[in-house]
């Protein structure tokens, strides 16, 4: 059964030990992997698509795609890019990844969720980062 994130936590906030069980019964086996492989589906890529799209090293970029290697937030985010994701997706990626969510009270962050919001690229995107000098993906 699929159920929306505050119905969950609120039954989370309720539970006792007995209810605990139940309620992890519902709740899907999602990963990083798993949640990216959807997305490739859903936007019709390649994983070779996503890493010329991403400039991700070649061996490295399968090794994340694996589950191999654990991929960091900048990683996270220049795959988010190349497979097009709106805000909501791409801190879904970085929370699975477990990785922090991007906040908009952060100023790179925010210059991020820009960049997302405006459908930029990897290059767009590390462009309007430097003009504004923060540390590229």
């Amino acid at each position: 059964m699929n159920k929306k994130t505050s119905n969950l936590e609120d039954q989370l906030l309720k539970a006792d030990k007995r209810s605990l069980s139940e309620i992890l019964k519902d709740i899907p086996n999602t990963n990083f992997v798993k949640k990216k492989k959807k997305l490739l589906k859903d936007n019709n890529m390649s994983k070779s698509d996503i890493i010329r799209q991403s400039s991700l090293d070649k061996s490295y970029a399968y090794q994340i795609f694996s589950g191999e290697r654990n991929a960091g937030r900048n990683k996270v985010l220049q795959i988010a890019l190349a497979l097009s994701c709106d805000l909501k997706n791409t801190n879904r990626l970085l929370t699975l990844s477990n990785n922090a969510q991007l906040y908009a009270k952060v100023k790179r962050d925010a210059i991020l969720i820009f960049a997302i919001s405006e459908g930029y690229t990897v290059l767009e995107t590390n462009e309007l980062l430097d003009s504004k000098h923060y540390e590229h993906i």
